[in-house]
């Protein structure tokens, strides 16, 4: 680890000098290094109980009046409201001080930094991602026992679910089919194909509400053509922000494009995840996500 921070801050140096072949070697050395620091890696687990009556009258209030009573519920209700978070972290800081004040660096099951946090004064943004990110770890527990309860209860079939996210205008109808096979696999367990099919379909629907919104969805490439706007960069457009609120657009970019986050769009799409990493915690997550961007209706005024 020691290593692979000075590499890091001697990559720096040759950058910010221009020194580009000098730094591409240095960046080298630190993929090199990566896999020994995550052997060198030591797990931490902490366990709770919850009385089972606790959690079935949890899931009793969550899945009622029926499935799409329940699909909206189960949406609105996992949503992260980042004021809460901000304040949870400003009191962690405060309770335990030291914590807040060095850098954290994020990296990769391969050892590779992919992000830094600062400390809590000169980063609280980093702060928030970073302590958002583990409580969504936590809730993911919450959210597969509601998704077990819903199909317990209303014993839903693809057809169901895709019907009522295209209710909303941003998905493309011309995609039922895909959608459709997309929650086929989410509710047979099949986690690799639902993910690999419904987070394109979630880029999709952000780009197509930009769009019916009057905004730009292309950009100028470097061979004088235009591409498509990135995920990430849609997901800052102010559009999406009048649409969703602060608080989901906030969690969706934490949880699909952003490196400090869970960052499942880029790593999936990129092909960085591991096979375990198509677990039911991601997939739930992203099935989640399309139930939030359902919420999206179009205003006749």
């Amino acid at each position: 680890m020691i290593a692979s921070s000075w590499y890091q801050h001697l990559y720096n140096i040759y950058s910010n000098f221009g020194l580009r072949d000098k730094a591409d070697e240095v960046s080298k050395k630190i993929s090199e290094v990566g896999p020994k620091i995550v052997e060198s890696m030591q797990s931490f687990s902490h366990s709770t109980e919850i009385p089972m009556e606790k959690l079935n009258a949890y899931l009793e209030a969550i899945i009622k009046g029926g499935l799409d009573e329940s699909l909206k519920r189960i949406a609105i209700h996992f949503i992260p409201q980042r004021g809460k978070v901000e304040q949870e972290v400003l009191e962690l800081a405060n309770n335990y001080p030291i914590s807040f004040l060095f850098t954290k660096i994020l990296q990769d099951d391969r050892g590779r930094p992919v992000a830094t946090i600062g400390g809590i004064e000169d980063d609280l943004e980093g702060n928030i991602i970073h302590q958002m990110s583990q409580n969504m770890g936590i809730e993911s527990f919450f959210l597969r026992h509601s998704f077990n309860k819903l199909k317990e209860t209303y014993n839903p079939t693809p057809a169901d679910i895709s019907n009522y996210i295209l209710k909303s205008p941003i998905f493309d109808k011309s995609k039922i089919e895909l959608i459709e096979k997309g929650i086929s696999a989410f509710l047979d367990e099949k986690y690799i194909e639902s993910i690999h099919i419904l987070v394109p379909q979630a880029e999709a629907a952000i780009r197509n509400l930009v769009e019916l919104s009057g905004g730009a969805i292309l950009r100028k490439n470097r061979h004088g053509g235009f591409q498509l706007r990135t995920f990430d960069d849609l997901l800052r457009d102010d559009i999406v922000a009048r649409c969703f609120g602060e608080d989901l657009t906030f969690y969706i970019r934490i949880l699909l494009t952003d490196q400090r986050g869970w960052n499942i769009r880029n790593d999936v799409c990129h092909g960085i995840s591991q096979l375990d990493a198509f677990n039911y915690s991601v997939a739930d997550k992203v099935m989640h996500v399309m139930l939030c961007l359902s919420l999206a209706r179009e205003n006749k005024a």
